[in-house]
């Protein structure tokens, strides 16, 4: 995996993906770590006329300190095997991320998320960026701290049955396999069949008790979170302190 983009908003939640990128860094092959902070517009939304633009500038100037100091915190943490890079944009978050996907050809993202009372402005945007971006997004809860995958849970829509090679459109074979075992050292997959009343607690429950270090959803209409309401996404998240989910495109 030659590049990551990691968005940041300097949250206890994206500072644990920072964490957690720099973990993952020592144990997987990467090249490149870009932290971005997307402005929040609803920054402004105060600022009374008459200011001239200080308020802004100040606000960014605050930015741009705490970006550069997470990117050293990320440098140090990597022991200098990863180039780490940081973006700043005034564009609403999943325009800058999608911008940034093209400009640095990235391969991953990777957003820390909490959905507490308080819940922070990416973890606002994070389903959004999940449903909408156009490489993998790797979804890492607040609580979760990195751990050497030795399995992973591979989760299927309602209704879908059989073994992962079947489970994916004609000709792609057994990419998934294939993907994690070159990107994430994954060895070994499971593979839950959704249902039941409450699905998501379901998966959890399998997920401990398969021994499992790492949630993967299909593409598209074949994973179970495609399916999923907004307000359903929100529970799931909530509900999962632990697991990183791994969603492909």
């Amino acid at each position: 995996m030659k590049s990551i983009i990691l968005p940041v908003d300097f949250s206890a939640a994206s500072w644990n993906a920072v964490r957690y990128a720099a973990e993952m860094s020592c144990d997987r092959q990467i090249d490149r770590i870009v932290l971005l902070h997307a402005v929040s517009v609803s920054v402004y939304n105060n600022v009374v006329a008459g200011y001239d633009g200080q308020f802004m500038a100040e606000e960014r100037e605050k930015a741009e300190e705490l970006l550069t100091e997470r990117s050293r915190e990320l440098v140090s943490a990597c022991k200098g095997k990863v180039q780490v890079q940081t973006a700043m944009s005034e564009m609403p978050v999943l325009r800058a991320v999608h911008q940034l996907i093209q400009d640095v050809k990235a391969d991953m993202v990777l957003v820390g998320v909490d959905v507490a009372d308080d819940a922070v402005y990416l973890s606002e945007h994070v389903i959004g960026l999940a449903r909408t971006s156009a490489i993998p997004v790797l979804v890492v809860p607040r609580g979760c701290r990195y751990e050497q995958p030795r399995k992973a849970v591979l989760v299927t829509r309602p209704g879908q049955e059989g073994q992962p090679e079947t489970m994916l459109q004609p000709g792609e074979g057994l990419w998934v396999e294939a993907w994690l075992k070159r990107e994430f050292g994954v060895p070994n997959l499971s593979v839950y069949r959704s249902g039941g009343v409450d699905t998501i607690k379901g998966l959890l429950d399998f997920t401990q008790e398969s021994g499992a270090q790492l949630i993967v959803a299909l593409p598209g209409r074949q994973s179970l979170f495609y399916w999923l309401t907004h307000r359903d996404l929100r529970k799931a998240i909530a509900q999962n302190a632990r697991y990183p989910v791994l969603l492909l495109k």
